[in-house]
């Protein structure tokens, strides 16, 4: 199930949208750091699960507590995070509001 409905749709979106987001003057920083915090969060919610499903003394629950979460997430993505298919890097740029580089081809025509 977790192929299925994880790995298939979310899970690889991560590794795209990170890429993209950051400016090129810390791209390669903020996608480092994106990754770390990707790995991070996926080895506390590995060493959470079993407490978790431990402390609740019905195990099906926590199961519902983490399909909340994905429904938030879907919302919030749904709400905040902007399409970028078919954007350059520049383009993405502009959408998270980095200002637009000159082009010196340009400016010198000026």
């Amino acid at each position: 199930m977790f192929y299925f409905f994880f790995a298939s749709t979310w899970g690889p979106v991560v590794w795209s949208y990170q890429a993209e987001i950051f400016p090129l003057r810390v791209r390669a920083k903020g996608a480092a750091l994106a990754t770390m915090t990707n790995w991070a969060t996926g080895a506390i919610l590995t060493w959470a699960f079993p407490h978790i499903e431990a402390a609740l003394s019905n195990q099906a629950n926590v199961y519902w507590i983490f399909f909340s979460f994905c429904v938030l997430m879907f919302f919030w993505t749904w709400a905040m995070v902007p399409e970028t298919k078919g954007l350059t890097l520049e383009e993405i740029g502009e959408v998270f509001g980095d200002k637009p580089v000159i082009n010196m081809t340009e400016a010198g025509k000026q």
